[in-house]
């Protein structure tokens, strides 16, 4: 059987093209997809790598459309959302990779839960206390995320920071109470303001930039803890660990996506599957903002001209999705 697919086949260059779904065993799923949202930060960072022919793609939501005799937990019909799959209409999964959907959350919503789910698992690793202070630092999809997730946790205040004034709004829009210029003279000063001198107890840095994050750890309060959700992939930098970190007794938390359990959640750590869980159920019930973030939705044939935006354009949207539901 053939289907459609997406493929990255040199630097900047995608092309909508067809494949083999391959064989399928006793223990697989057969998704139909229905939509599909681009992660902008690691999917730029392949784009823009070495190494092709290359397929994208792994927050994704479509209809279960076979099941093998060993599958229990989901049925032909099924509405799910995917994760670590690719651009690709039809996809084989197995049950440790598909979750099913709420059944009046649409399915283009669902496409965002595995990448919603990251900034859950930053926010549960910083700790959050109801009342503390918070900064969410970035204001992409996942600093967006970000900022509900830490009001949902209590924090108060919550300051949101991006130089995008754009992205700061929605921030405001999206529960946080002030929004600021980080790269303002005064930004620092600002937050101890707002913090009556207290500085900030429970901040996510989402940016992976060197000097975000030394800039961040110079607003911490004394036994603050800093999520780095952001990838440092790309970032050369040092930090005076003495003064930031050993001396005020700062935490600096790793919140890579990876950084999760496998089977059981413990503490503050959770599996992906059940942030994934959690994401679907807040948003099933009006907590979590995420129709709203969606501002472009294209055909997989527009994938050259898309992905393209994407490689080069510094303000390219903060949420956009691939529609298969036309794709045959």
């Amino acid at each position: 059987m053939k289907t459609k697919a997406i493929e990255v086949i040199s630097k900047n260059n995608a092309v909508f093209t067809e494949k083999e779904v391959g064989e399928l065993k006793d223990t697989d799923i057969l998704v139909n997809l229905s939509y599909s949202t681009i992660s902008s930060g690691t999917e730029k960072f392949l784009l823009t790598g070495n190494c092709f022919p290359i397929r994208m793609g792994y927050s994704s939501s479509g209809i279960v459309e076979w099941v093998g005799k060993d599958v229990t937990s989901v049925k032909v019909g099924d509405r799910v959302a995917t994760r670590s799959g690719t651009y690709t209409k039809h996809l084989i999964r197995n049950e440790e990779t598909v979750i099913k959907v709420p059944d009046n959350l649409p399915l283009d919503v669902a496409s965002m839960s595995v990448i919603a789910g990251f900034p859950l698992a930053g926010v549960r690793k910083v700790k959050a206390q109801i009342g503390e202070s918070g900064l969410v630092v970035g204001l992409g999809i996942l600093g967006i995320f970000t900022v509900q997730f830490m009001r949902m946790s209590g924090i108060y205040p919550l300051i949101a920071a991006d130089p995008n004034p754009e992205r700061r709004e929605l921030a405001l829009r999206c529960g946080a109470d002030f929004a600021l210029d980080p790269t303002a003279d005064d930004y620092i000063e600002q937050i101890r303001c707002i913090t009556d001198n207290n500085m900030i107890n429970a901040a996510v840095e989402v940016t992976g930039l060197g000097s975000a994050i030394n800039q961040t750890l110079d607003c911490m309060a004394k036994f603050g803890r800093v999520s780095l959700l952001g990838c440092t992939r790309k970032s050369d930098f040092t930090v005076d660990f003495y003064k930031k970190i050993h001396l005020p007794g700062i935490e600096l938390i790793g919140a890579h996506s990876g950084a999760r359990p496998l089977k059981e959640n413990f503490a503050n750590y959770w599996t992906e599957n059940e942030d994934i869980k959690t994401v679907l159920r807040l948003a099933s019930g009006g907590r979590l903002k995420m129709r709203e973030l969606i501002n472009e939705v294209h055909s997989p044939k527009e994938a050259n001209a898309v992905l393209a935006r994407l490689a080069i354009d510094k303000n390219f949207p903060l949420c956009v999705q691939f529609d298969w539901t036309d794709i045959e």
